[in-house]
């Protein structure tokens, strides 16, 4: 690939950050840092003036150059007229603004937010049809403030929704950790959740499989089961007919419904490249030197031999 830039006729001179400082910054740091870059007048204006310049909030713009001080490149006053002041020198030790975290809004600032953005209070309606519950004021800065500081689109924002309200998780400050994750786990498309959700229900849905087929009842699976779960449907692509193979040859074995024995046997199969039942069969035939006559869930010796090998030493 090749590039070039093109400065046009007012190039600007932005302060040294190191690559790991650009990856790090909040991305509206950054177009704050680039405005100031070419607007040295600014560096001495109003904080209304500079947020009006940047389309933020007072309290977003306030954030940003924190965060722009945190790295170095800028020094600040607020007390004195809240005011940034010269770009400097990039410190040494880059620290990392954490994204993620959502602000608080007063009740001055969200009024003013609310008469800013006349859209919101559309989406904020759309959002307790969504939910069917009205939110409170405490709720409805928690939405607004999802919606703001991660940017997420109203098509995005609907489909979180949807699937909360399909889960029977209404609660907003459970729905506020969900999107914090899906930020920091870089889901920010609509295309991206849908994705990650349907993985996620086709998960769920495979749990709640396992767990009537192993007698698990309503204890919560540890966090081994839940891998070895992801493992089979997703890793290793079984239907659940293998999977209730597996529970016929562990139970056979070990008199015991184990998630753990069962796993060194669907292990095993995926490491033969064995895919069905039939399969399975086929190759138990072959290496007996006959044909499968039937569906059979005997284990020979030496194959039970090797899987209780190895179930004790993984539970060492």
């Amino acid at each position: 690939m090749e590039s070039k830039l093109l400065y046009g006729e007012k190039p600007f001179v932005c302060p040294s950050l190191s690559e790991q400082a650009i990856l790090a910054a909040d991305p509206e740091a950054l177009r704050l840092l680039l405005i100031l870059s070419q607007d040295r007048e600014l560096w001495s204006a109003p904080l209304t003036t500079l947020a009006e310049r940047a389309g933020l909030s007072g309290d977003r713009t306030k954030k940003a150059l924190t965060a722009l001080a945190g790295l170095g490149v800028l020094a600040i006053d607020l007390s004195e007229g809240e005011k940034p002041k010269k770009p400097s020198a990039p410190k040494a030790a880059d620290k990392k603004t954490k994204v993620s975290e959502l602000p608080t809004y007063t009740d001055a600032e969200f009024s003013a937010l609310l008469e800013t953005k006349t859209e919101l209070a559309d989406l904020i309606t759309e959002a307790q049809n969504m939910l069917g519950k009205i939110f409170n004021v405490n709720e409805t800065k928690i939405f607004v403030s999802i919606a703001e500081e991660f940017g997420f689109d109203e098509e995005f924002l609907l489909v979180l929704l949807d699937y909360c309200r399909r889960n029977d998780r209404k609660n907003l400050r459970y729905i506020e950790k969900l999107a914090t994750s899906l930020y920091d786990s870089d889901i920010r498309s609509t295309e991206a959740l849908t994705e990650y959700l349907h993985r996620r229900e086709a998960l769920q849905n495979a749990q709640g499989r396992v767990r009537s087929i192993f007698g698990i009842g309503s204890r919560a699976l540890t966090s081994r089961e839940k891998e070895f779960i992801a493992a089979w449907t997703e890793t290793y692509g079984f239907d659940f007919p293998m999977i209730e193979m597996a529970y016929e040859i562990t139970v056979n074995a070990t008199s015991k419904p184990s998630l753990s024995y069962a796993n060194k046997i669907l292990e095993s199969w995926y490491s033969s490249g064995l895919k069905t039942p039939e399969d399975v069969e086929a190759a138990k035939a072959q290496k007996s030197g006959e044909k499968p006559a039937g569906m059979s869930f005997d284990v020979d010796e030496f194959f039970k031999a090797a899987l209780e090998r190895s179930y004790r030493d993984d539970k060492k």
